[in-house]
């Protein structure tokens, strides 16, 4: 059943990624695919733009930041920003998934790693599904109910990826 889930998770962030969700203002963001289809269109939330990470642990901090922004958006029952940072955060996850390949980690610590991804977009995919429609409303305790899951995942990500002071 869990692999059933993880995958449905995979699938639902994956879509949007490719399609959007179809929420449509003004203004568009910069991050573009190869071939220049742009990956948020439609999306206002350029006030969070983030670097593109240059390493797998700026990749887990930006989605320590993410998060934060995510749980604020929730807070403030601010379905529009919310679903914005969703996207983000789902685009970042599948960076850090590539980084994640090419990282100088053991194969132990990077299926522990990818196992704290996967996690990651699990939670935005649940987190997602209240996010749309023409009467879309987020509840805070939907964010409330996915939180801890949210944070466990990033602190063990963290904890894989940063380098021992000693070295």
């Amino acid at each position: 059943m869990v692999g059933f889930r993880w995958m449905l998770a995979v699938v639902a962030v994956a879509g949007l990624s490719v399609t959007g969700c179809g929420n449509k203002s003004d203004s568009s963001d910069s991050h573009t695919e190869a071939g220049g289809a742009e990956e948020h269109a439609g999306h206002d939330h350029a006030e969070h733009e983030h670097a593109d990470p240059k390493n797998l642990p700026e990749a887990v901090g930006l989605l320590a930041e993410m998060r934060d922004e995510l749980a604020a958006a929730y807070k403030e029952g601010n379905t529009k920003e919310a679903d914005g940072v969703i996207h983000e955060m789902g685009d970042m996850a599948k960076t850090a998934e590539k980084m994640l390949t090419s990282s100088d980690l053991d194969r132990y610590a990077q299926k522990e790693a990818q196992t704290s991804i996967d996690q990651i977009i699990e939670v935005l995919s649940t987190l997602h599904e209240e996010s749309h429609g023409a009467e879309a409303k987020i509840d805070p305790a939907t964010y409330d109910g996915q939180q801890d899951a949210m944070n466990d995942a990033i602190s063990n990500l963290q904890k894989k990826v940063e380098k021992p002071a000693d070295e």
